[in-house]
């Protein structure tokens, strides 16, 4: 990776995950490609009626990653407003950028973990296409994953980190959720930003891991049941939406609350006192 857009970062935070143990069930992730490209990046970016932003996304992608080898896939819903269809127009003669217009399937960690399932290249990095998650980070975000790093998490709750123009009551929903994470999931108690949906990870982390993916934080799912050892996390600045309308309802919090009963089953370590 280039060292261009990564200078004058943050120092990561460095935490520590659990041990290593296999969970069966679900859906399994595999290496969809015969060669994986080493040193590489796959940019997973799961959509629904995202027509507004995902091309500006995109265009910020490649420019962020220029001179590094990359690709970029989009995994789409079936957006009624056509938002698979803008990528295959504006990108069918680019080799680098790739859609996946998935019919009567629909969850964004569903999404996420299909693209997991196409990626050609030795790193993953997952983010949302409404520009809430900085595309000019991912250099930093992979970088850091070299010296042997399996999981870097953009974190808004480190120091440089932060989000920009919350209301009090989302700021305290957002609080409160991760407590209750971080109280349920005894992976996740050394990690400020378990709820982060962006972040990078080396494939084989994934590989031959089920993941029963439900509603939108994968990123929980992964640090439940995948495979690695160190964690980083990179601060990073949650921007508001500009164009379109928010996904989040009242409905995931539900599926929220429903996945971490779930995951607290497959937890690999013993409950422990509350932080």
């Amino acid at each position: 990776m280039s060292g261009e857009g990564i200078s004058g970062g943050e120092p990561p935070v460095e935490v520590t995950a659990g041990e290593i143990a296999a969970i069966s069930g679900g859906e399994r992730v595999g290496v969809g490609p015969q060669t994986v490209r080493p040193a590489a990046i796959s940019i997973i970016i799961p959509t629904y009626n995202e027509s507004q932003n995902i091309l500006h996304v995109i265009d910020r992608c490649r420019t962020a990653l220029d001179g590094d080898d990359f690709e970029i896939i989009v995994v789409d819903d079936d957006s009624p407003d056509g938002t698979w269809k803008l990528v295959e127009d504006r990108y069918a003669e680019h080799p680098r950028v790739h859609v996946i217009r998935r019919i009567g399937d629909r969850g964004l960690a569903a999404a996420v973990s299909r693209g997991f399932r196409e990626a050609a290249c030795e790193y993953c990095a997952v983010m949302d296409a409404d520009l809430q998650h900085p595309p000019e980070k991912l250099p930093e975000l992979v970088e850091a994953l070299r010296p042997g790093v399996d999981v870097v998490i953009g974190s808004r709750h480190v120091e440089g980190g932060g989000i920009e123009d919350w209301s009090v009551l989302r700021r305290l929903v957002s609080r409160g959720a991760t407590f209750i994470a971080r109280l349920a999931i005894p992976e996740v108690r050394s990690i400020s930003d378990p709820m982060s949906g962006f972040f990078a990870i080396r494939r084989d982390v994934v590989t031959d891991v089920d993941l029963q993916p439900t509603g939108y934080k994968i990123l929980l799912e992964i640090l439940t049941k995948g495979e690695y050892g160190r964690v980083v996390e990179v601060p990073y600045v949650f921007k508001q939406r500009e164009r379109g309308t928010s996904k989040l309802t009242a409905f995931e919090y539900v599926h929220f609350l429903e996945h971490l009963l779930r995951l607290r089953r497959h937890s690999r370590r013993p409950p422990l006192a509350p932080p």
